[in-house]
């Protein structure tokens, strides 16, 4: 088999594979711990929001150039929508960035969401 032919079936396959694989993938942990930092990038700092649950498996990541609220609302947003569900609690410790967000993010969220405590 060639390079090529790999290639190829890389490409046709490949996928539908990984769609399967993030469909087998575990659910996340209702706790969920939020978290900012600062990165430096090509001399410029960049403020990088994650989120990571109980068991320490990343959910998410935004960079941002500016540290506000909006950027905190992004993260909430994106991980709700990717997961499909509101955690059991939030554990924050920049309180004044992340939960703002917080009380709002139970609308982003779809219908099978679970009460939230903060």
């Amino acid at each position: 088999m060639s390079y090529e032919t790999a290639r190829r079936w890389f490409l046709k396959f490949g996928p539908a594979i990984a769609a399967s694989l993030r469909r087998l993938r575990p659910r996340p942990s209702d706790y969920w711990h939020p978290n900012v930092m600062v990165v430096r990038m090509n001399g410029k700092k960049y403020w990088l929001w994650r989120a990571v649950d109980k068991e320490g498996e990343e959910l998410g990541f935004l960079v941002q150039m500016r540290r506000n609220a909006k950027g905190a609302k992004k993260l909430m947003k994106k991980l709700l929508k990717k997961h499909g569900f509101t955690p059991t609690r939030v554990v924050d410790r920049q309180a004044p960035f992340l939960s703002s967000c917080i009380p709002n993010y139970r609308s982003h969220c779809p219908a099978r969401s679970r009460s939230s405590r903060q």
